[in-house]
């Protein structure tokens, strides 16, 4: 049986509701709803550790980006260089070739 009758927002005292609560509904509701604002506030505190740490990994993300440009850029330089060292043990070695042609002719 009811004990008690619950307004509505927006209704003066004298309207009241037509579906009553009594005190075990109304205990069970307000442990639901402390029950989902504690679930609402962990999602939300979850949501917000989760956008921090997309924000880690996005930053993480484009200097890693960055890291890679400069390395292929360093391979460049690299390759570059390997190929002017060939050159230049192509040549030597003719050199080589030449002074050992010239030794034995002498």
């Amino acid at each position: 049986e009811c004990t008690r009758m619950i307004c509505q927002p927006g209704y003066k005292p004298s309207e009241k509701m037509a579906t009553p609560y009594n005190a075990s509904q109304a205990k069970t509701a307000a442990k639901t709803a402390a029950v989902l604002q504690g679930q609402v506030q962990s999602l939300i505190l979850t949501n917000e550790a989760h956008a921090k740490v997309f924000e880690s990994n996005t930053k993480t993300t484009a200097e890693l980006q960055n890291q890679i440009r400069s390395l292929l850029q360093t391979n460049e330089a690299n390759a570059k260089v390997v190929a002017v060292l060939n050159g230049r043990v192509k040549s030597l070695s003719a050199t080589q070739t030449a002074l050992e042609t010239n030794a034995l002719q002498t």
